[in-house]
């Protein structure tokens, strides 16, 4: 017990000298932790863009919209498979489960081909995803405007605020409560 002591005892002086030393070299003075740099790892993982994408994917489905209320599907095919397209690829690259690019995309592939009734029941399947994004992401930057037709008992969003019912097209087309 002695001899542990008394060789601590020893070396302490010589701790605390080398601890004093390196706590010299180590000013924290004004500039605090100035100086001081961690290394960053090489490479550092890409964050994705899933609001971007989601946006883009409003874009095309607003045209989707558009074509609908005017009782005709021109233009559906190219833009549901632009809606397809990007929902796959930010599926791949989201960390996140929102919005739920697998179900937007599969109600676009959907959407190709239809008949004008059969389009507008589809899209009522894309509508849904869609307005759950924009009811639970308030920062989405593009405008949205979300209604429902109780005659149809369907939803739909649309960029401008005018009421333009995409399920019955003009032969109603002011019907829609907002949501």
């Amino acid at each position: 017990m002695k001899k542990s002591l008394f060789s601590w005892l020893l070396m302490f002086p010589f701790t605390a000298f080398f601890a004093s030393a390196a706590l010299a070299q180590h000013d924290h003075g004004a500039g605090g932790h100035a100086g001081h740099t961690m290394p960053m790892p090489e490479t550092t993982p890409a964050v994705p863009d899933s609001q971007g994408a989601f946006e883009k994917i409003l874009d095309q489905y607003y045209k989707i919209h558009d074509a609908l209320a005017n009782d005709t599907t021109e233009g559906v095919d190219k833009a549901a498979q632009k809606i397809a397209k990007i929902a796959s690829e930010a599926q791949q690259e989201s960390l996140t489960k929102n919005p739920d690019f697998g179900a937007i995309g599969q109600a676009a592939s959907g959407l190709p081909g239809k008949n004008l009734a059969q389009a507008r029941d589809q899209f009522f399947l894309l509508s849904k995803p869609i307005i759950a994004e924009l009811q639970s992401n308030p920062s989405v930057r593009k405008s949205a405007f979300a209604y429902k037709c109780s005659m149809a008992n369907k939803t739909w969003a649309q960029g401008k605020k005018e009421v333009r019912n995409p399920y019955y097209g003009k032969s109603m087309q002011k019907c829609g409560e907002p949501l």
